[in-house]
């Protein structure tokens, strides 16, 4: 059975990328149609610090070496950030606001679309997705005005998450989400579930720590960015605001990064990663609404989010270039 994984290219199960690159847009890019220059004004901002993918949306961080990036967001042997998904009995997805417990749950990668995933206490579970696929059809499930379509995988994993994150045998579905069918252009900027890369700057995180006076400093792992960059000394705290274009590298076939919006921060951040509990201070969230309200009234901005522009690779320790918006 062949599934169409990226568009314009249809690909057995068994040999393509499975992706969790479903994305929810609630308006138009206000910069649609926007193009990058022929002759563009880079500037060296600092390098690729870290590169992080969530094989499972809300699940502890993988730190990887390097990625592919193209249309959908980041990959790595097969695997996509955010390739799996749990879903309850109303088709609502779980996230570590809701059960802190899923940041416990770790993802290794151990084949070409296989990993191996671990919980306190539980054997570990291997999940090889394409042959879990294999024959399966596609379900499809409407969110937020989208049609996701998805891929259920079998009783034992349902049984296996839902007894970690609910500490009952069932509850949870545990689903590999398939590309969807629709055209990275027509994406918005606005707040989203599924953005394809989110990129933050070390100094943001930095000054955000020193504000933070009476509770414990944050890891920069909360925000569940994709890249973290390590920026040079001319570059200011927030500046990713400004970033129009980023571009990953030296050569000829440098990825390429467009802006589309702000990340719009929930609670998520606010559940210590090391503990799995929420911050008894609401914090870090109460201290960036004091100070980043800059995009929406109630919902402060720590980093941001871009298409692939450019299809290529990243590694860590990457020259990082941006143009800047202009005022």
């Amino acid at each position: 059975m062949g599934y169409r994984l990226a568009v314009g290219f249809i690909a057995t199960i068994g040999l393509a990328t499975i992706s969790v690159s479903y994305v929810v847009y609630r308006r138009r890019q206000k910069s649609r149609g926007k193009k990058l220059s022929n002759n563009p004004k880079w500037k060296q901002v600092g390098t690729v610090k870290e590169i992080s993918m969530y094989p499972l949306q809300s699940g502890t961080p993988l730190i990887i070496p390097n990625a592919k990036c193209d249309s959908f967001g980041i990959s790595i042997r097969g695997l996509r950030d955010r390739c799996l998904v749990l879903l309850n009995a109303q088709d609502e997805a779980a996230f570590s606001g809701t059960y802190p417990s899923m940041l416990a749950i770790s993802t290794e990668i151990e084949d070409e679309c296989s990993l191996v995933v671990r919980a306190p206490g539980k054997e570990p579970l291997s999940l090889n997705l394409s042959r879990i696929a294999e024959g399966k059809p596609i379900k499809e499930k409407q969110r937020n005005g989208f049609t996701m379509r998805l891929i259920e995988c079998d009783e034992i994993h349902h049984e296996w998450f839902s007894i970690v994150i609910l500490q009952r045998t069932r509850g949870l579905k545990l689903f590999i989400v398939l590309e969807p069918n629709i055209q990275p252009d027509i994406w918005g900027d606005d707040k989203s579930d599924f953005n394809p890369i989110m990129v933050m700057n070390n100094k943001s995180v930095s000054d955000l720590n020193q504000r933070l006076v009476l509770t414990p400093k944050v890891h920069h792992l909360q925000f569940r960015g994709n890249l973290l960059l390590e920026c040079n000394d001319n570059v200011k705290p927030y500046d990713e605001d400004n970033w129009s274009w980023l571009k990953i590298g030296d050569t000829a076939k440098a990825c390429v990064l467009q802006y589309r919006g702000p990340c719009l921060r929930c609670i998520s951040p606010n559940v210590d990663i090391k503990t799995c509990k929420h911050s008894p201070h609401f914090e870090p969230l109460k201290t960036l609404k004091s100070y980043r309200l800059v995009h929406n009234s109630k919902e402060p901005t720590m980093g941001a989010y871009y298409n692939i522009n450019r299809e290529g690779f990243i590694k860590h320790n990457d020259p990082v270039y941006a143009i800047v918006a202009s005022k």
